[in-house]
This record gives structure tokens, sequence and C-alpha cells, in this order.
């Protein structure tokens, strides 16, 4: 996610964030003409045909994405929540004030990717990030313990013994993680929160997400198949020595 909008990201009808394609990884998804539909709920009528207060209505939306690379044009289709908001801006008479609608979405299917899985990560681990990303915006307490699930399954990748829980098992495992023992444990708590029902607010899976991605990157990139490699060149070099 460093350098990419989360999927929290509100936008407008007319352009979504510079997200990536759940295909190509590019930065490459627009909103697909003609395809954003929204609509207020029957608690917002009410609200706009007794006050008029348009600062107090809620809407629900649907979109397509599609990328934009003609390689690609995967479609990826949105719905959420929207709402409105005033801001100033600068008119021919100076600022004046002006209503904005903003929309986040709730579902994206397929799932955004959090981020660019590195070459060599075990398919174990990159299928988990993908089940995290799936419930990020849907399910907040789903979403942190499907975190915490994918540091039991670093544990495994990482050969560290099993234990009584995970916090006794990060401990056996210092001597592999080393400074970032505290990242873990960090992710680990967060986990835990949202396994024991405890509020998890949009910038708690944001900044987990960041530290998701360091951990993965760091610890989950498995080096290139080089042994044929090296078979080749022991063969050759053999070779010219014995002659």
């Amino acid at each position: 996610m460093k350098g990419v909008p989360s999927p929290f990201t509100p936008f407008t009808e007319s352009r979504c964030p510079d997200w990536r394609c759940p295909s190509c990884l590019n930065q490459t998804l627009k909103i697909k003409e003609g395809t954003f539909h929204y609509g207020l709920s029957a608690d917002s009528k009410k609200v706009l045909a007794e006050f008029y207060n348009v600062y107090e209505v809620s809407y629900v939306f649907s979109c397509l994405l599609q990328c934009t690379r003609s390689a690609c044009s995967e479609t990826v289709a949105v719905n959420g929540e929207g709402w409105c908001e005033e801001l100033q801006t600068w008119g021919p008479d100076g600022i004046e004030n002006e209503d904005f609608n903003y929309f986040r979405g709730l579902s994206f299917t397929p799932p955004l990717p959090l981020f660019a899985v590195p070459d060599g990560c075990p398919d174990e681990i990159e299928k988990q990030i993908k089940v995290i990303s799936s419930l990020l915006t849907v399910n907040p307490a789903a979403a942190a313990n499907a975190i915490r699930h994918l540091l039991e399954i670093l544990m495994n990748v990482m050969d560290v013994p099993d234990a009584k829980n995970l916090h006794q098992r990060i401990q056996k495992s210092l001597d592999k993680f080393g400074d970032d023992t505290a990242a873990i444990n960090a992710l680990r708590a967060v986990g835990n929160a949202g396994s024991h029902g405890n509020e998890i607010t949009i910038r708690d899976l944001e900044e987990a997400c960041l530290v998701l991605e360091s951990v993965v990157k760091k610890f989950c990139h498995a080096a290139p198949e080089i042994s044929h490699i090296v078979e080749r060149l022991e063969a050759a070099f053999n070779v010219q020595k014995q002659q």
C-alpha cells in the first residue's frame, strides 16, 4: 500500500483513486463511463423533505472500474456508501461554498490488491493476503482476525515451533525476526482486538496493512530456483579445470 491509496479512500463519481488493478497490478483503474449510479436511502429522503439538510443525508452507490491498459482491461465491481460535504472554493466573487458528493467503496469484486506480492512468496501467504483484502472494507474485525491468521501461516513458513499461543510462538522466534519482532507483535495485537470484538478503525487497518506489507516483503521473499544454473556452472568449470 506504500504510495497507493487504500481501499478506504473517498472519491467522486467522476474519478476514483489511483488503485492497483487486481490483474496487472498497475495503478490504471478508472470509473467506466456510464456505470456510476447512486441514490438516497429512505431515511435521507425524509430528512430532505422535512428539513432539507443535505449534510445529514447518505447515499448508496454502485459502479464498475476498468483497467485502462488494453492488454489487461480487468473489470472491478464496486458498491458502497456516500455523503455530502460543503467545501470552500474560489469563484468569480471570491470564496464560495459549494456542495460535493463523496463516496467510499465497501465491496470490491475482485478485491483490490493490498500490495504487489514479491516473487517467490509462498502460495499460502499470497492466498491469505487476498482473504484480508476481500474483508478489509466489508468487515474490519474479520479482516483484523485474518491478519492474525496470516501471522500463524508465517510462523509455519519460517519453521517456528508450535506453542500454546501466538505470543509464545513469536517469542520462540526472536532470532528469526530480530528488530521486526515489534512489528509482528503489533499485527498480533490488531488481530487479537478483532477476535475479541473491539472496535477496529479505518486508520488501524490502513496502518496494519502498511506493517504487513513490510513484514511480507522482508520475510516471504523466496530465493529463485538456481540449482540447475549451479549444476551447469559446476560442470562447465570442472571440465575446464580438468583440461
